[in-house]
């Protein structure tokens, strides 16, 4: 009986990230950043063992909402204002999550 020569395995994306490997996919953000995405529940962090983890769902989902955003903002010509607006929003979460 002849063996299977066919040896292709079927691509699968990563389902968890490094938190390295999550700043690089978002552009070089920092490690202070990343977590304060966490923090806000922007990014979903799981454990196994001591390694945190991020899914990789949560980040495309993160990158889909700063899309759809981006395209709100451009379309209202409010980008400038919308953007310290949810900036201010941001720090805000951070604080009170830093301040618990």
């Amino acid at each position: 009986m002849a063996r299977s020569t066919d040896k292709t395995v079927e691509y699968q994306p990563e389902m968890l990230v490094t938190i390295p490997g999550t700043m690089r996919r978002l552009g070089g953000l920092s490690h202070a950043m990343v977590y304060q995405l966490i923090n806000s529940g922007d990014l979903v962090k799981v454990s196994i063992g001591r390694r945190s983890l991020i899914t990789a769902e949560s980040i495309a989902a993160y990158v889909e909402r700063l899309k759809e955003a981006a395209a709100v903002e451009a379309a209202s010509g409010l980008r400038g204002q919308r953007h310290r607006e949810l900036a201010q929003e941001r720090w805000a979460r951070a604080a009170k999550v830093g301040a618990s």
